[in-house]
């Protein structure tokens, strides 16, 4: 009987060897074939790659053929990046590349192809730093314009900056980040230089195309629609300033009521951040009264506007509130 009992141990113990030198075998053969599968991948989406990019250079080199300094300094599967020594952005099929005829917009849709200048010539050089804040852009030629209202406007900022801080009460350094709503030619960023501040100049989409004249100065700015949210991811603004923009959306188009405006501007203002508003008699006395509803306080003082006559300015002051 013990015999009996030990020859079945033997066999059990001679299966389970079997069992699993068989489950090794599966596990090594499906290693293998895996680290196979994936090296044919990588073989494939490589040649994949490098096939576009003999087809895109191909392409580039005929689409682009006997035009003189254009450039491929990037591609990807499907597009490539053309540039010259003009500046400008155009969009063909698959390709992106640079040119002069690039014309920013506002919900239109992109198209196809943009035509070239013919005969382009070089882009005039602004000067450095400093010296770009007082140039007078073509630009604003083209927008009627001339050098002396942009002077006059130049000028007019730079002693509202002094009013401003005057009336706010505080120390250069508590105020960071500024938005101008409503930026114009740029005047306000322009005038806060010396300043230690951060500004955004936002050009309304529904007014006079300005941006350009702003970037030539050595500014930053956006357009936006102030009838939409305006991304403001990561920060919050420390002092806005909205100068004549109700009244330009006060024409009753859903989202561009006076209360949706004032709402998008609490919301992205900080806690006892600064609004400065200058805008129409009716209107400065409707926010003066719907102001405190939104926990804001206000005090009205009057300044001199561009005509030198004397205007309602709001400061306006987000109060630090929680829920007890």
């Amino acid at each position: 009987m013990g015999m009996l009992l030990s020859i079945v141990d033997g066999v059990r113990s001679v299966v389970s060897t079997l069992w699993y030198l068989q489950e090794l075998r599966f596990a090594l053969i499906f290693e293998d074939v895996s680290s196979l599968v994936i090296s044919i991948m990588v073989e494939a989406v490589s040649c994949f790659v490098a096939k576009g990019r003999r087809i895109l250079e191909r392409r580039g080199k005929e689409r682009r053929e006997g035009e003189d300094g254009w450039e491929c300094v990037g591609f990807g599967v499907g597009s490539e990046i053309w540039t010259d020594d003009i500046g400008g952005v155009v969009f063909d099929g698959g390709k992106l590349m640079v040119g002069l005829n690039s014309h920013p917009s506002w919900n239109i849709p992109l198209k196809n192809c943009v035509k070239l200048t013919v005969g382009r010539t070089k882009s005039k050089k602004l000067p450095p730093g400093q010296e770009r804040l007082s140039v007078y852009s073509e630009i604003l030629g083209r927008l009627g314009v001339n050098l002396e209202e942009y002077d006059a406007d130049t000028f007019y900022w730079r002693e509202q900056v002094q009013h401003y801080w005057e009336l706010l009460g505080v120390t250069q350094t508590d105020i960071r980040n500024v938005m101008d709503m409503n930026a114009v030619f740029g005047g306000l960023a322009a005038a806060l230089n010396a300043w230690p501040v951060w500004v955004m100049n936002v050009v309304p989409a529904t007014l006079s195309d300005t941006l350009s004249a702003i970037y030539d100065r050595g500014l930053i700015g956006a357009y936006h629609d102030w009838c939409e949210p305006f991304s403001t991811y990561p920060r919050t603004y420390d002092l806005l300033h909205a100068s004549y923009l109700f009244s330009h959306y006060g024409k009753g188009k859903e989202g561009c009521s006076l209360e949706d405006i004032i709402l998008e501007m609490d919301r992205i203002l900080r806690p006892e951040g600064f609004a400065i508003i200058r805008d129409q008699e009716p209107i400065t006395r409707r926010i003066q009264d719907l102001t405190p509803k939104f926990l804001w306080d206000v005090k009205s003082r009057s300044l001199e506007n561009k005509e030198k006559q004397l205007e309602t300015v709001l400061i306006c002051r987000k109060k630090f509130w929680a829920i007890a």
